[in-house]
């Protein structure tokens, strides 16, 4: 239903996105990008405290620009894996370093992409 009404349906994205998180203690972020590259959702884990917190709407970045979006987008339906990398956030690299591997998909609804 998101895909329908990204504004009214954005709820129903929370309880979804969090137990992807929940799945492994090593995913530590988990993003939810439209088509335009612009983050919608987002949620982080704490290292430290193993916590998983959503990233208020004023925090979302604009991830248009990434080598990682990109190639997604050009993709078809398949999973996109990258090679290791280092997190960025806000146009800096995370410090303390932390490697990253991004997985994405790009998802479809009446046979266009959406996000």
């Amino acid at each position: 239903m998101y895909l329908k009404d990204p504004v009214a349906y954005k709820q129903e994205l929370y309880p979804f996105l969090y137990s992807l998180a929940m799945v492994s203690e090593k995913n530590m972020q988990i993003r939810f990008i439209n088509k335009e590259g612009r983050e919608q959702l987002r949620l982080e884990r704490n290292g430290d405290k193993n916590e998983i917190k959503f990233i208020s709407e004023n925090q979302l970045q604009d991830k248009k620009h990434r080598y990682y979006f990109i190639e997604t987008m050009r993709m078809d339906e398949n999973l996109y894996f990258s090679k290791i990398d280092l997190n960025i956030e806000h146009g800096e690299i995370e410090q303390l370093l932390n490697p990253v591997i991004r997985i994405a998909k790009k998802v479809f609804f009446d046979n266009e992409a959406k996000v």
